[in-house]
């Protein structure tokens, strides 16, 4: 089996060495030929430097390639044809990544009939944590915290895995096209997007993926990622992009050009979170607002209907 593994970057200089350093030294089998793309997204910050300062100590190991186009999605598409390995394999520059990661990520697929494998994101809170965000919660607190955790046993995989911990088999892109480069990060954009669309065609047009939860990578919460400010722009993203994947329902009824029940559903949450005492629950009403508010954003001049 042979596996590359595409890390995509962009003016992360600070995080990426660690992540480079943990990819560096992964336990695999040795039976296990593999390699580590690191696709430069028109950085600034001193990225090539270090890219380059790890082929040079591994290079059987690391790839450094250059995509000038800004746009996740198209440094993505442009790794996947600098790469031939049977299993692409993706992780992000702002990851903790374990020792046995990419061992326990490819060993599903010595199932011929494995297209695709999600592991395990657990955020890792390393400088303190609010009060808001500690003990149970909802999913409007979980979401831009980039958790995927199904438990803690492998099964089949219905729900589409983040692009920080994720492989398929090769033919999956063969078959399925490539990422959407209208969505994913493009600059200071806080949504990603591009992920989870592709994985939700793979898994709507029946391919086999299983979850594997030893695959594990840890997501940093840095203060950044704490202000409520943060998690309002994340869901308004979010509400955006779910209209350019979903689209708008064909029979919607608009108000000046708006679906109705966008507007229903922004000003309801809104109200709920106003009206609540509760800290948490107010907060995860404002947070739906700010979905609806996204959406209702992406559906102005946009024809009811399938998606674009």
């Amino acid at each position: 089996m042979n596996v590359s593994v595409i890390l995509c970057t962009y003016n992360r200089v600070k995080l990426l060495g660690r992540v480079l350093e943990q990819l560096a030294a992964q336990d695999t089998p040795p039976d296990l030929a593999w390699e580590v793309l690191v696709v430069d997204n028109n950085s600034n910050d001193g990225t090539a430097a270090l890219a380059q300062g790890y082929v040079q100590r591994f290079p059987a190991r690391f790839r450094y390639a250059h995509v000038a186009q800004q746009g996740k999605a198209f440094a993505l598409n442009a790794a996947l044809d600098m790469v031939e390995s049977e299993i692409i394999a993706f992780t992000d520059d702002d990851v903790d990544i374990d020792r046995r990661w990419l061992r326990e990520l490819v060993q599903p697929f010595s199932n011929p009939s494995c297209m695709g494998v999600g592991g395990r994101i657990v955020p890792l809170f390393n400088q303190g944590q609010p009060n808001w965000l500690r003990g149970q919660l909802t999913r409007e607190l979980r979401g831009p915290l980039v958790e995927f955790d199904l438990g803690d046993a492998p099964q089949p995989l219905k729900k589409a895995p983040f692009g920080a911990n994720m492989a398929f088999r090769r033919e999956i892109f063969q078959r399925h096209a490539r990422f959407r480069t209208d969505l994913g990060p493009k600059g200071r954009n806080v949504v990603k997007g591009e992920d989870i669309e592709i994985a939700d065609r793979v898994i709507a047009a029946g391919e086999p993926l299983v979850y594997v939860p030893s695959a594990l990578v840890h997501h940093p919460v840095e203060p950044e990622r704490q202000q409520r400010r943060y998690f309002f722009r994340w869901w308004f993203e979010h509400g955006r992009t779910s209209v350019m994947t979903d689209g708008i329902p064909a029979n919607a009824a608009t108000v000046f050009g708006v679906p109705r029940y966008l507007v229903s559903q922004a000003c309801g949450a809104a109200v709920r979170g106003l009206l609540s005492f509760d800290e948490k629950r107010r907060l995860s009403h404002l947070l739906q607002a700010a979905k609806a508010c996204g959406e209702v954003a992406a559906s102005i001049g946009r024809a009811p209907g399938a998606p674009s």
